[in-house]
């Protein structure tokens, strides 16, 4: 991870969790300091075979359905381990022919009076950017744990404020923002921090509290803008199919092509609407 002093606050990001999947007939093909030292494990549902390394990384197979694919874990205790070569293992997975299917960006906050309750009013009074549904708070009376969720842990995406001290036991103040992109989002958010080397980027870009200056402070940088391969719905094959046909033969009618300019201004007033935070370029 990378760190930065602030006075005595103490700041780090990075990632903290990388699944990927590949083909059966795709070789394992580990850089060499992952340990080549393997033992079985009981396998994940849907696979035939399981087995663990001494830093934690878990790989999964299925010898009687080849169609099920190879599945590489490797869980927020093992990217530490591979200390200066974590950038470099970065590079590698991304010039591998796998697609990753869960990655975790977190940013830390350590010997700080930041507060990660404070998030609760920003929630309340709306004062936030996202496309969350749900907000879920979790607390333990007993262990002062507290936990904010923007975003259901069933979606393909949500961001969780949580105060790891208690979870980690530690005698000074730590606080995890930490947000997870899995399925479809995964590949996407995957390749723009290779591109950006940013994980408060990839944070801001699916929950950001403009008016919050602590949040601010601790997520300096700017969102980025994720590319989705998105797949063809009912509603675009339905668009294509049929609406296209009748847009063309309005578009016979008109000798001056206004119709056209009219209806690609409505366009982008109805995106607009949807998304206005993003920048139209067309």
């Amino acid at each position: 991870m990378e760190k930065y002093d602030l006075k005595t606050e103490k700041l780090a990001e990075g990632i903290d969790w990388l699944s990927y999947s590949s083909k059966s007939t795709e070789e394992w093909g580990f850089p060499s300091y992952i340990l080549d030292d393997w033992k079985p494990i009981h396998p994940l549902q849907n696979y035939t075979h399981g087995q663990k390394n001494k830093q934690g990384v878990l790989r999964f197979w299925n010898t009687t359905r080849d169609t099920q694919g190879r599945y590489v874990i490797f869980g927020g205790s093992v990217l530490p381990t591979f200390q200066e070569y974590q950038q470099e293992f970065l590079q590698w997975v991304s010039m591998k022919n796998v697609k990753p299917t869960r990655i975790d960006f977190c940013v830390d906050i350590t010997h700080s009076n930041f507060n990660p309750k404070a998030v609760v009013s920003q929630l309340r009074e709306r004062k936030v950017k996202t496309h969350a549904k749900a907000i879920p708070k979790y607390t333990d009376d007993w262990l002062q744990g507290f936990t904010q969720y923007v975003g259901l842990k069933t979606s393909e995406t949500y961001t969780r404020i949580y105060d790891k001290k208690v979870e980690q036991k530690t005698d000074y103040p730590w606080i995890r923002i930490e947000t997870v992109y899995q399925g479809q989002r995964a590949e996407a958010a995957f390749a723009s921090y290779i591109q950006h080397k940013s994980a408060s980027s990839l944070i801001k870009s699916h929950v950001d509290f403009p008016e919050w200056r602590a949040w601010n402070r601790v997520l300096r940088g700017r969102k980025c803008k994720l590319h989705y391969v998105a797949k063809e719905s009912n509603t675009r094959a339905w668009l294509l199919s049929q609406v296209c046909k009748c847009i063309a033969g309005e578009l016979l009618l008109d000798d001056d092509q206004r119709f056209l300019f009219q209806l690609m201004d409505r366009i982008r007033e109805e995106y607009r609407v949807l998304s206005p935070d993003d920048e139209i370029d067309w």
